[in-house]
This record gives C-alpha cells, sequence and structure tokens, in this order.
C-alpha cells in the first residue's frame, strides 16, 4: 500500500470504480500503475508537457484534449474528436459490347475520401488485366531476342518475349513458374546478375517460384526489363505508361479494364471491371434490335398488312358488310366477309407481281395479311381482287417502311 501518488489522484487504489488523475508540474516525469497486491502488473506511465500552441494542425485522426489555464489560474478542459474520412470506394455501372461495335462503357461511381479524385484506367492490358503467368521456354524465331544469350526464354501468358506496357498506380501481379530462372524487373535488359533490380515498388523478386508484385509510378523510367538473375536475354521489355484519365470510358470494346483511384489526401483505391460481348443469338422479331448483329434491324421477320376495304355488292352502310361465308353456310363466325385476293405489284413497268396471298375480310372491312420480311423497305402498289368486284389498285406504290403497315382504301 506503499508509495501511492497522492497528489492529483483520486479513487485509488480500487478494484471496481474509477480513478482519476490529473498530473502536474509536481509529478516526476516517470510514473508507474501497479497492483496493490500484487507485484508487477503494471508498466510505466510517462508525465509529459503537451503540445503548446492554440490550434492543431495536421493532425491524424484520434481524440485530442486540451487544457486552458487563465492569469488567475483558472482552468477549463474539453476534448474534440479529428474524424477520418472514409476509404475510397468504387462501384460501376457496366453496359457490355454488341455486336463488335466497341460500344462497351464502364460508368465509375466513386464515394468516400476527399475530392477532387486522380482517376487513370488501364486501358493497354484487356486481355490480361493484372495478371501475368511466367513460364519458360527454347526461344524460337518469335523472341525479339533470339540468337543472343540463353537458349531459353520467358513466356509470357503463353507469348514468348512479350512486351509489356503497365500503366502508372496499377498494381501487377507475376504468377512465376521458372525453375533455375529467377524472374526479376530490372532496369538492364541483359540479366545474368544479381545487378539492377528495381526496389521501388516491386516485390517478391527474383523468385522461381512464387509471386512477383509491381507498381510501377512516376519514379521509374518509361523503359524498364524483365530479365532472369542467372542467364542473359531471357526477358523483354517493360514499357511504364500513363493511364487513360477520366472518371468513365466509352465506346470500349469487350474486355478486362482497371482503375485506380487517388483522392486529395493520396489515398487510393483501385478496382477490375470487365466488359463482356453480347451473345450473339436469333434475330427477336420488333423488339428495334439487331439481335443478330448482321447489320439489319429485325430482319427476317414477317410484315403485316392490316388493310380495309368494303367489297361492291356487299356493303349494309354504317362501316359493315355482309356475313357471305356464314350465309353460305363455309363457317359458323359471323364476324367474317369474304375472300380477297392481295397482290403487291412493282412499283415501275412492267408492274409484275411480287407477292400474291388470300386472306379473309372481316364484316367491318379489315384484314390482316402476314407478308415476307423481303417486302420490307419495298414500294409497291397494292392490288386487290375479288370475285364480285373490280380489281382495286393504290392510287401510287406504297412504301413498307416498318413491321405494320396500314393502308385504307375506303378513304
Amino acid at each position: 500500500a506503499n508509495n501511492v501518488v497522492v497528489n492529483g489522484q483520486s479513487g485509488a487504489p480500487t478494484q471496481n470504480g474509477t480513478i482519476t488523475f490529473q498530473p502536474d508540474n509536481t509529478h516526476p516525469s516517470l510514473l508507474y500503475y501497479s497492483c496493490e497486491f500484487h507485484q508487477y502488473m503494471g508498466y510505466h506511465v510517462n508525465v509529459v508537457d503537451g503540445y503548446c500552441t492554440e490550434d492543431l494542425t495536421n493532425r491524424s485522426a484520434g481524440i485530442y484534449t486540451v487544457i486552458v489555464t487563465d492569469g488567475n489560474g483558472c482552468t477549463a478542459t474539453a476534448q474534440y474528436t479529428l474524424n477520418e474520412p472514409a476509404p475510397v470506394s468504387l462501384s460501376a455501372i457496366i453496359t457490355d459490347e454488341s455486336c463488335g461495335l466497341q460500344n462497351g462503357s464502364i460508368d465509375l461511381i466513386v464515394s468516400g475520401g476527399t475530392a477532387p479524385y486522380s482517376i487513370c484506367w488501364d486501358t493497354t492490358n484487356t486481355t490480361d488485366g493484372t495478371q501475368y503467368a511466367v513460364t519458360f521456354g527454347p526461344k524460337s524465331l518469335a523472341h525479339p531476342l533470339f540468337g543472343q544469350g540463353s537458349s531459353q526464354g520467358y513466356i509470357i501468358n503463353g507469348i514468348e518475349g512479350k512486351e509489356l506496357y503497365l500503366t502508372k498506380g496499377v498494381q501487377y501481379f507475376f504468377n512465376v513458374m521458372t525453375t533455375n530462372h529467377p524472374f526479376r524487373i530490372t532496369t538492364d535488359i541483359e540479366g545474368g546478375s544479381a545487378n539492377n533490380v528495381v526496389i521501388n515498388g516491386q516485390t517478391g523478386a527474383p523468385t522461381q517460384l512464387g509471386t512477383v508484385t509491381f507498381r510501377p509510378d512516376n519514379s521509374h523510367p518509361s523503359l524498364l526489363y524483365y530479365s532472369c538473375e542467372f542467364h542473359q536475354y531471357m526477358g523483354y521489355n517493360v514499357n511504364i505508361v500513363d493511364g487513360f484519365c477520366s472518371q468513365n470510358l466509352l465506346n470500349r470494346n469487350a474486355g478486362n479494364y482497371t482503375v485506380i483511384v487517388t483522392d486529395a489526401n493520396g489515398c487510393t483505391a483501385s478496382a477490375n471491371y470487365i466488359i463482356n460481348q453480347v451473345p450473339v443469338v436469333s434475330e427477336i422479331c420488333n423488339n428495334g434490335l439487331d439481335d443478330d448483329c448482321n447489320g439489319t434491324i429485325d430482319d427476317g421477320c414477317p410484315v403485316t398488312l392490316n388493310l380495309k376495304v368494303f367489297l361492291e355488292g356487299y356493303y349494309l352502310g354504317n362501316g359493315q358488310l355482309q356475313p357471305v361465308l356464314f350465309n353460305n353456310n363455309l363457317t359458323n363466325d359471323l364476324s367474317l366477309c369474304d375472300t380477297i385476293t392481295i397482290e403487291l405489284h412493282d412499283a415501275f413497268a412492267p408492274y409484275a407481281i411480287s407477292q400474291s396471298i388470300n386472306a379473309v375480310v372481316r364484316t367491318d372491312g379489315t384484314a390482316a395479311i402476314i407478308l415476307p420480311f423481303a417486302v420490307f423497305s419495298q414500294s409497291y402498289f397494292i392490288v386487290i381482287r375479288h370475285r364480285n368486284s373490280i380489281e382495286t389498285w393504290s392510287k401510287t406504290p406504297i412504301l413498307f417502311d416498318s413491321f405494320v403497315k396500314n393502308f385504307d382504301f375506303t378513304n
């Protein structure tokens, strides 16, 4: 029970309760917290001077306590919390590419952090993304360094001597499987020694079996190399390039796109998004889309011709025709009048017949005729033939400029 600090401390010792302590200039710079019953349970209590200025600047997030003493020794104490912005967060709305038209897009949404944001995309590695498989094999004539140094060469994502284009700020992963050929990124294309390895931004190198990561930035020259620590001229160029610095990607091919976002405080976030190729399908009629990607909307779809015609001798007035087929015991449907033949004649002499189709006219004078896709965007005279009527032609050729065409002979 000895050595308890009395000045400035209250409530001690206690097992269940609150102890308060206000250090001042009467206390030594080093005190301790300990147990009254057992030895060496606590540790140091350093009594230090505070940061004696009115305003705090350039501080990390945290809880800050201030004590103010006036000329009479009166004091006031307050506590303030300095919060940290939410981490930079990324999401996106993706529109896939259709029909190889380079019409895919990524609408990037950035939240958190502190604006303004710097946003750059890797639009070069749309096939590989940020992942590279590194193996090796005998050099062929396709290797850019064929005939120099080692007879073996690195193969990256199935391509020997692949020239790399890496975007600043993006982290790349080289998954290395190269027994006896330690892979690394260097400032020296030759290789064959432990020298010239790039330290800044690279981890895990050199390695024969493992993952090397590399994040290029403005400190790197525009041209580096990948090479083997043991053998000469196994690798090739690593080009360090600026990204495509825009928030959204428009008019893009299907592929793998990586974005790096940096806020005003230097906090970063990265994400990878894939624009897919919309599968080509059979044409879906009347949806206004080129579903089979052949350059024609709704091709192969039938065209509907809606006619209105009153037949000679059958008109009862008030827009109604006699139910001739019913009267002749040919149908039980009182809404049907009689059959007609519809002909489409070419718009130019000799006005040959292009289509001839039989249809039934209803007692309200309407008839719906299904025509083949071949008539779409073509012009024809429409001709009506009926056994009890005079052959009737449209006054002018009619352009079939939609998949549903209406024509009224009664006007």
